[in-house]
């Protein structure tokens, strides 16, 4: 009876042994994207973001493989100065419509609207008032057919 049991025990280890081999090869590696973060002062001017991607395959860009993000994460702005974001990519990625930038803090949308300037421009104002204490307000990068990435903006 515990031959039997141990006999069990091994050929159903090694049947599992061989469906996980199987299995993690046929699903392949898990990719991990590390970006350097960085902050881009543009406090007293207008600000351009670039917003890049980074991709799995470098060669064959797709949006099912590449992630779009700011090539400053967190930028420093002055109140009344505009906020141009563009794509750079000679690829087909657009922004998403109407929703390319959207400011998703707290009640930050109504000060800081964003319009579209074609599929790979979108341009903000900063219309919070002047006595508006500094503070972290995120926003969303919409591209199409990608997943949304939320960076910051700081008001000062």
């Amino acid at each position: 009876m515990q031959k039997t049991t141990l006999v069990t025990a091994v050929v159903a280890a090694v049947v599992f042994a061989v469906a996980g081999y199987i299995v993690g090869a046929k699903f392949g590696k898990v990719t991990t994207i590390n970006l350097a973060q960085k902050a881009k002062d543009c406090r007293g001017h207008d600000c351009d973001v670039m917003i890049k991607f980074t991709c799995v395959d470098d060669l064959h860009p797709t949006t099912a493989t590449c992630v779009p993000y700011a090539e400053n994460d967190l930028i420093l702005v002055s109140h009344g100065k505009k906020i141009e974001f563009n794509l750079d990519s000679t690829d087909d990625f657009k922004f998403d419509g109407t929703e390319g930038i959207k400011f998703t803090s707290a009640n930050a949308g109504s000060f800081f609207p964003c319009q579209s300037q074609g599929p790979k421009k979108f341009k903000c104002e900063n219309n919070l008032p002047n006595a508006t204490p500094s503070e972290m307000y995120k926003y969303s990068i919409y591209v199409q057919g990608m997943i949304k990435v939320d960076p910051f903006v700081v008001n000062y």
